[in-house]
């Protein structure tokens, strides 16, 4: 029993701090919003975490995206919106709301600055702007099968210290056809376990199972 409590302690001390925690969205819960036809693009998950100097995000869907400088059927548009103060009396209401129904309406959230994902004036970028939509400053985007991700600095949305609530609306560019049905909050980025701090957990580990031996 003393040894397996040391080698859980052990463990504890030196396993490396996780600190990930996606927004889940359903799957299959797109809508053809104007009837304007496939595809119809499906969130996965929104996970945004943030580090003493940027903000992180990365948006996955169910289903096959495109850049919006492809000018593909399944090129994907639309707003994360960041409630950097994490009240409804700043900022605006989601964009989603407009939607509403088919989408949900949100409540308890005001929108202070907007991520656009639209990249089709500048391939790879998307802009960031303040609740009136003033232009304030690029982002860089990187686009993957089913994904789209990217940093954008704290100091770009006010000096927030990172944690905020945020909502999402996508679509291709005909449509809306997908949008978060509740509110999610941003996480800490895991902080690295030292190298050397590392090494003598491995050291202390390796020591306990070779008494055991």
């Amino acid at each position: 029993m003393k040894f397996r409590a040391t080698l859980f302690v052990l463990l504890t001390c030196f396993a490396p701090a996780m600190a990930t925690a996606d927004y889940v969205d359903g799957f299959g819960d797109a809508i053809d919003s104007f009837g304007a036809g496939g595809p119809i693009l499906d969130i996965d998950t929104l996970n945004i975490n943030y580090d003493s100097a940027n903000l992180y995000f990365d948006l996955s869907f169910h289903t096959p995206i495109s850049a919006p400088s492809d000018g593909s059927n399944d090129s994907v548009v639309g707003f994360i919106e960041l409630d950097t103060d994490q009240s409804d009396e700043t900022g605006i209401f989601p964009i989603q709301n407009s939607f509403s129904p088919p989408f949900a309406s949100l409540t308890g959230v005001g929108v202070d600055f907007l991520i656009v994902l639209d990249d089709s004036a500048t391939p790879g970028s998307g802009f960031l702007t303040d609740a009136n939509l003033n232009f304030l400053n690029s982002v860089a985007l990187t686009y993957g099968p089913n994904s789209v991700s990217g940093h954008l600095p704290l100091s770009d949305i006010g000096n927030d210290d990172g944690l905020l609530n945020f909502t999402t609306t996508i679509g291709t560019i005909p449509q809306p056809t997908d949008a978060t049905d509740s509110v999610g909050t941003s996480t800490a980025t895991a902080i690295p376990e030292p190298a050397g701090a590392a090494v003598l957990g491995a050291i202390a580990i390796g020591r306990l199972l070779r008494r055991r031996a």
